[in-house]
């Protein structure tokens, strides 16, 4: 999001924030309701699709969102049983062929050390209790999603190593991100 916000200030972007702030199930979930991780995952996923509806980008030249719809599958098969991941698996492959493509993707690769440094700093009460072994999952979950991820160049920074609170560093980066999109 820090790099999100960043690239959209530097280079007039437009900008495509996840509403995790309004999704009212993730409180519950992060307190280990399981029972309200299918609600979480159906919220954002129609979220997404309503935010990278192609008709948003009409009368923009480049967007930059701090969420790719591929990351959906990562967090329900964390989150949930077989038989929801299953329904989920269904409805998510539906959904997200209304969703614009993206140009090329930012693998921001962090520890789960580090995620969870971040985490403490950004403060959100219901992310507190976090455990290190669920980011390390997780950490996991996005290695094997990039591994095989075709759809477009993906740019991986290890985001241990920057601070995209600073401005040379969001450019440095939108230098890099630039030669994608002249070829698009």
């Amino acid at each position: 999001s820090t790099l999100a916000n960043g690239m959209a200030d530097t280079f007039d972007f437009k900008l495509i924030k996840e509403a995790y702030e309004t999704n009212p199930f993730m409180k519950e979930v992060y307190a280990g309701k399981r029972e309200y991780a299918l609600d979480s995952q159906l919220y954002f996923l129609l979220g997404r699709c309503e935010q990278l509806n192609p008709q948003n980008f009409k009368d923009c030249k480049i967007a930059i969102s701090d969420y790719i719809m591929d990351q959906e599958l990562v967090y329900a098969g964390l989150w949930l049983d077989k038989i929801q991941l299953d329904l989920y698996k269904k409805v998510n492959s539906v959904m997200c062929k209304s969703a614009v493509e993206p140009a090329v993707v930012i693998y921001l690769k962090a520890s789960a050390e580090e995620c969870l440094r971040r985490i403490h700093l950004r403060n959100r009460p219901y992310e507190q209790d976090i455990d290190i072994k669920f980011l390390e999952k997780l950490c996991s979950e996005y290695e094997k999603l990039f591994e095989k991820f075709s759809r477009c160049p993906v740019i991986a920074i290890d985001a241990d190593e920057y601070d995209f609170r600073r401005s040379d560093e969001v450019e440095k980066l939108g230098k890099q991100i630039g030669y994608y999109l002249s070829k698009n």
